[in-house]
């Protein structure tokens, strides 16, 4: 990470990412997810493919939101259709 002259951070976002799914303690029809290369993006589904399709659109809004509060500068390369997820679902002893 680096700051330019104008105080905006340049940091460099990934282009993958790793969804961290649990159970739902209150229900447990349903998937918490958070982004583990994102603190605090965070989203839920009730399938695994409704959570992949819901974290994709939590990981642009998040960026999107960070760079509006001027704590990242997003680059302008950057597309949302190119970001790959990973999934790591927490197995039951």
């Amino acid at each position: 990470m680096g700051e330019d002259i104008w105080g905006i951070m340049s940091v460099m976002v990934p282009s993958r990412f790793t969804l961290l799914l649990s159970r739902d303690e209150e229900e447990p029809e349903s998937f918490n997810v958070s982004v583990k290369e994102l603190p605090g993006c965070y989203t839920h589904g009730k399938t695994v493919e409704e959570c992949i399709a819901r974290s994709i659109e939590a990981i642009q809004g998040f960026l999107e939101s960070q760079a509006q509060d001027g704590e990242i500068d997003l680059p302008a390369e950057l597309s949302f259709d190119e970001i790959e997820v990973g999934l790591t679902i927490p197995t039951t002893p």
